[in-house]
C-alpha cells in the first residue's frame, strides 16, 4: 500500500512539474524597448558581424545605381520607380531605360536579404518587432555601433558610401520594402 502511495506521488509530483515547466514556456517573452533592445543588440559579435555585411552588400547594390544615366537623371529616375509601386513589369522597364539589369538588382539585393535572414537566425527575439521597430532598432544599432571604437569596418563603408552621389536614404526605403 505505501509503494502505491509513493508511486501516486511521485506521479502527481512529476506531472505537476511537467505542467508547470509548460507553462513557464508559454509565457509572453518580455519584450524590451527599440532603445534597450538596440543598445543590447550592438554589442552582440551576430549583430557587428550582421552591420559589416550588411553595410558592404548596401553599397554593392548602392555603386549599381551610380550609372552617369541615372546620376544626370536622379530625380526622375526616383519618382518613376516610386509610381511603379509593385508593378514588377513597370520596375523592369524603369531600370532597364536607365541601363540597369533586374537580375542583377535581385542578386544584389538577394544579399541583403540574406544579411537580415542571418541577422533574425542569430537574434530571433527581433521577431517579435514590427517591420518599423525593426529597422528602427537596426539603425539605433549602427549608430551606436559606428560610436564605438570596434566599428572601423562600418565607418569606412559608410564613409565611402556618404560620398556617392545618390545618398543612402534615397535608396533605403526601396531596399526595406
Amino acid at each position: 500500500m505505501k509503494t502505491i502511495l509513493k508511486f501516486r506521488f511521485l506521479m502527481m509530483v512529476l506531472f505537476i512539474g511537467s505542467f508547470m515547466a509548460c507553462k513557464k514556456n508559454d509565457a509572453t517573452p518580455v519584450k524590451l524597448s527599440t532603445s534597450e533592445m538596440a543598445q543590447r543588440l550592438y554589442t552582440q559579435k551576430d549583430f557587428v558581424d550582421f552591420a559589416g555585411s550588411f553595410a558592404k552588400n548596401f553599397k554593392y547594390l548602392a555603386d549599381y545605381y551610380q550609372s552617369p544615366t541615372i546620376l544626370n537623371n536622379k530625380e526622375n529616375f526616383i519618382q518613376t520607380l516610386r509610381s511603379a509601386g509593385d508593378d514588377e513589369s513597370l520596375v523592369e522597364t524603369t531600370h532597364a531605360k536607365y541601363g540597369l539589369n533586374i537580375n542583377e538588382i535581385v542578386i544584389r539585393k538577394s544579399r541583403l536579404d540574406n544579411d537580415i535572414l542571418h541577422l533574425y537566425n542569430a537574434q530571433p527575439d527581433l521577431l517579435n518587432y514590427t517591420d518599423e521597430e525593426f529597422w528602427s532598432i537596426i539603425k539605433q544599432s549602427v549608430l551606436l555601433l559606428k560610436q564605438s571604437s570596434s566599428a572601423n569596418s562600418i565607418r569606412s563603408y559608410s564613409n565611402d558610401f556618404a560620398a556617392k552621389a545618390i545618398a543612402p536614404d534615397e535608396i533605403w526605403d526601396c531596399i526595406v520594402r
